[in-house]
C-alpha cells in the first residue's frame, strides 16, 4: 500500500459524519482489535504515517521541549501540513508587520521636528 496520496484523494477528503462515515473514510479500527482488546500493530502500519513538520513546535504541556515530527492518520497529513504552513505564514506576517511598525516608529521619531530654538 502506498503511503503517498494523489491530488484527487486529497481533494475528495470531506469531513465524515457519524461513526459509519468515520470508519468508511479512515478505516474500521474495530477490525484491528485483537481478542484481548489491544490494537493490532497493522493499524499503525497501514493507516498511520509519521510526518516531518515544516518548523519545530513547542509542546503545550512542556515548553522546554520541541517536536519536529508527528504521527497522524495518512489521510490527515496534507491537511495538518497545510494548516501548520498557513499558521506559520500568518505568524511570520504578524511578526513582519510588528517589525515594520517598530521600524516605522523609529523612522517617524527620527524625522520629527526638533526644537530649533536651542
Amino acid at each position: 500500500m502506498s503511503l503517498m496520496l494523489s491530488a484527487a484523494e486529497y481533494v475528495s477528503l470531506k469531513a465524515p459524519f457519524g461513526l459509519d462515515q468515520i470508519c468508511g473514510t479512515f478505516g474500521d479500527i474495530f477490525t484491528y482489535l485483537r481478542p484481548d482488546q489491544t490494537l493490532d500493530p497493522r493499524w499503525q502500519a497501514e493507516q498511520m504515517i509519521t510526518i516531518s513538520l515544516p518548523f519545530p513546535l513547542v509542546l503545550s504541556w512542556d515548553h522546554s521541549r520541541r517536536v519536529s515530527h508527528m504521527t497522524c492518520h495518512r489521510l490527515m497529513q496534507a491537511i495538518i501540513l497545510f494548516a501548520l504552513i498557513a499558521a506559520g505564514i500568518v505568524a511570520y506576517g504578524l511578526l513582519l508587520a510588528a517589525f515594520r511598525v517598530a521600524n516605522l516608529r523609529d523612522l517617524v521619531n527620527s524625522i520629527r521636528p526638533r526644537d530649533l530654538s536651542q
